[in-house]
């Protein structure tokens, strides 16, 4: 439910849990998986739920056909390592059991996902701020002078105080609105013309960037399909770059209430990877 979080982009924003291991995580999401009277966007929740998502804690893939989206992955600014952990991971999920698709091919990506967006953090952020008793700040505006806003972040901030009218009288949500349902049409097409119940690439492209940073390639691919589209999509480590010390995600996404899919795809990938290390910052504990 997004009941209570501060949004970013209420209209796409959900919460999940993080955690350390896809146990852990999935655990979490066995509790806070369900319909929310508060949240109509978790109507059918409660209906389409399993009765418990631990049960898909599975070491195996046998039967699974899993699509590797080229069409993200191999960008032209997307960092070699981060590459090569990408494609290590295809021999991990074929041991597995699992077919890997690298031919997997989606009709007019790049026109689909143009213009789905919807300028909104305005109305979004302001609504939220209504319901909180006595805000020290009450508006975008008030927020954007305040002097508190980091300078690199300020010149986004100040493009949202454009948006004009609700979410559902303003002409750039409502052709977003529109192309959303394409783009979910044209995933769901190519997920049919493969076969496949899920689909891979990296959650970033590019290691992480220093603060301040906003030049750089970043790469952030977890904002691409998922998003957009509404469907479920679960990160989970795939390595590390730069001589060990930056993590790599992989991402796995499938359709609407696939969620069993991507636990079972996430678990046995974890397992047999074990891509796990403390910070080079964390010292050794003495039990």
């Amino acid at each position: 439910s997004r009941d209570g979080i501060m949004p970013l982009y209420a209209h796409r924003d959900i919460g999940g849990p993080m955690a350390r291991t896809v146990e852990d995580a999935v655990r979490v999401f066995d509790v806070i998986a369900g319909s929310d009277p508060n949240d109509p966007v978790t109507i059918e929740a409660d209906d389409r739920r399993a009765d418990s998502y631990m049960d898909y804690l599975q070491s195996d893939l046998e039967g699974l056909r899993i699509g590797v989206v080229g069409q993200i992955a191999y960008k032209e600014t997307a960092d070699t390592e981060i590459l090569m952990r990408f494609t290590e991971t295809f021999s991990v999920l074929e041991r597995l059991g699992a077919t890997v698709v690298r031919g997997f091919h989606i009709e007019n990506l790049d026109e689909l996902r143009l213009g789905t967006g919807c300028s909104r953090f305005r109305y979004d952020i302001e609504n939220y701020l209504a319901d909180i008793p006595n805000p020290p700040l009450r508006t975008l505006k008030e927020i954007a002078e305040s002097g508190r806003v980091y300078r690199t972040v300020l010149p986004t901030v100040e493009r949202f105080l454009q948006f004009e009218g609700t979410p559902n009288t303003n002409e750039q949500c409502i052709r977003g609105r529109a192309q959303e349902d394409l783009f979910r049409e044209g995933l769901r097409s190519a997920m049919a013309k493969y076969n496949v119940q899920a689909l891979i690439y990296p959650s970033w492209s590019n290691p992480p960037r220093l603060v301040g940073d906003m030049s750089t390639p970043h790469g952030d691919n977890s904002q691409y399909p998922a998003p957009p589209t509404g469907f479920p999509a679960l990160t989970v480590p795939m390595g590390f770059v730069r001589d060990g010390t930056l993590p790599a995600g992989l991402q796995v996404l499938g359709d609407a209430w696939s969620e069993p899919t991507l636990i079972r795809i996430a678990y046995a990938f974890e397992q047999a990877t074990n891509h796990r290390r403390p910070p080079l910052t964390t010292p050794a504990l003495s039990n």
